[in-house]
């Protein structure tokens, strides 16, 4: 195989931690709905004005009243080990049918009740285990993703279903998230496999392979905003533990990333349970299992612990959602809480240990993780703006060994690419990236960095 060689210079990079602590204000301190239940998987609401969440071992509970009061409303659902149904997540038809998925020990199901809760009726859901998250787009179409069988779509409310093909990539993996945005576009986040997205009911799927494939850590958790915007979020333990946020506003074409770092005092390791977003661009919210719910007012370049209000004993938080009123919902293990004003342009409050308007976005090339590596690591950069990346791989000659990206489209912000070495020698490497203009005008950025194999 003809190789091509290439002469390198390297320049010095200086990186940049950024601190985490800020201060957004009171606007963002919490008040708990009492008589919720604890831990809800999922907060939905429905036009009607109720609230509806899903809770493992204790089923459905439902709010009339703005979470004044709650209603236990699990006539006619399955019991499993718990004291109450294994509800895993509520999804609203058009006409304000409520959708639930239940989980029992043997495999789960789908119900259906067209009186708010009141009465549930089984649908004709195959025999597959768990059921992770059932969306319907304004169609009517009902998707429910499962953790061992993909997706599975009904077109005539439950009655019948039909599994959905992503190609040949399948295999069991519970590390995964079904959302959908206001125009029915599907996103099917996969740990080890990337994002797929479909703009047909789920007919076709495009893959994209620009978000992290590590196929180790925690599940994906993903939301769509009112503006469109996919986010995406998961926490991994390559080296050291990371928590990773995607967002796209182009349909999943291309995703930015901004890099989650966790204080070096933590008593316990992030692991992100939700995602949710008010469609400002620019404010994020994360709820960790063990820790409460993070923001960040400035597209996840920064962020804090926003857990005023909220009792984290027994566990951090389950599950996120936006309200109709534009307050935050939080599922906690001590009840639903709710924030006690709008979150929606929170980033224009600022004060002297945070301002919205930080550093623009730069162009670098980060150190490969984990370094030394035997025989995979994750090449990131950063770009200023969309670019036609080329990323390849030399040996100590100049000669080419691989090629990551070939003029291929990324998105502004964060991006990562996997390198194998598998079929390579030991020793040491060198990675180049070479940034050009969509347009073709000339080149935006170069740098070269040096990596090790070892086997």
């Amino acid at each position: 195989m003809k190789r091509s060689t290439i002469s390198f210079t390297f320049d010095l990079v200086f990186l940049v931690t950024l601190s985490t602590s800020m201060c957004v204000g009171q606007t963002l301190s919490w008040v708990k709905l009492n008589g919720s239940g604890s831990s809800p998987w999922s907060i939905t609401f429905h036009p009607q004005g109720a609230i509806l969440t899903a809770h493992i071992h204790q089923g459905v509970f439902r709010s009339t009243d703005e979470g004044t009061t709650w209603t236990s409303i699990n006539d006619g659902l399955p019991i499993s080990a718990g004291p109450g149904p294994d509800a895993s997540a509520v999804a609203i038809s058009p006409d304000g049918q409520v959708f639930l998925a239940v989980n029992p020990l043997s495999m789960s199901q789908v119900f259906r009740s067209t009186d708010l809760g009141d009465h549930w009726t089984a649908t004709n859901f195959p025999q597959v285990p768990f059921i992770r998250d059932l969306v319907i787009n304004p169609n009517g179409v009902l998707f429910a993703s499962t953790e061992v069988d993909g997706i599975y779509r009904s077109i005539d409310q439950g009655t019948t279903w039909t599994k959905l093909s992503l190609g040949p990539f399948w295999s069991a993996n519970y590390k995964n998230s079904l959302v959908i945005d206001n125009n029915g576009t599907l996103y099917f986040g996969w740990r080890g496999k990337g994002v797929y997205v479909s703009t047909n009911e789920g007919v076709t799927w495009t893959r994209n392979r620009k978000v992290s494939r590590l196929s180790d850590g925690f599940p994906y958790v993903m939301t769509t905003d009112q503006q469109g915007t996919a986010y995406l979020a998961y926490s991994t333990a390559v080296s050291s533990v990371r928590t990773m946020v995607y967002s796209s506003r182009n349909h999943g074409r291309t995703w930015r990333k901004a890099l989650f770092h966790v204080d070096n005092n933590a008593t316990s390791s992030p692991i992100i349970s939700s995602i949710a977003s008010p469609g400002d661009g620019r404010t994020i919210f994360l709820g960790d299992w063990g820790r409460g719910v993070y923001v960040s007012t400035n597209s996840g370049r920064r962020w804090s612990w926003m857990n005023d209000g909220i009792d984290l004993t027994g566990g951090g938080v389950s599950s996120l959602a936006l309200g109709p009123d534009g307050r935050l919902y939080a599922g906690a293990a001590q009840g639903v809480y709710r924030t006690v004003n709008p979150v929606s342009g929170i980033a224009g409050h600022s004060s002297p240990q945070e301002t919205p308007d930080v550093e623009p976005l730069t162009f670098a090339l980060h150190q490969n993780y984990p370094n030394p590596f035997n025989p995979t690591t994750t090449i990131e950069f950063e770009l200023a703006q969309d670019a036609l990346v080329t990323v390849k791989v030399y040996n100590t000659l100049g000669q080419e060994v691989a090629t990551l990206a070939e003029k291929e489209e990324f998105g502004e912000g964060g991006n990562e690419l996997e390198f194998d070495g598998s079929n390579l020698p030991s020793g040491v490497y060198y990675y180049r990236i070479v940034a050009e203009e969509v347009e073709g005008k000339g080149i935006l950025y170069s740098n070269v960095k040096k990596m090790m194999l070892v086997k």
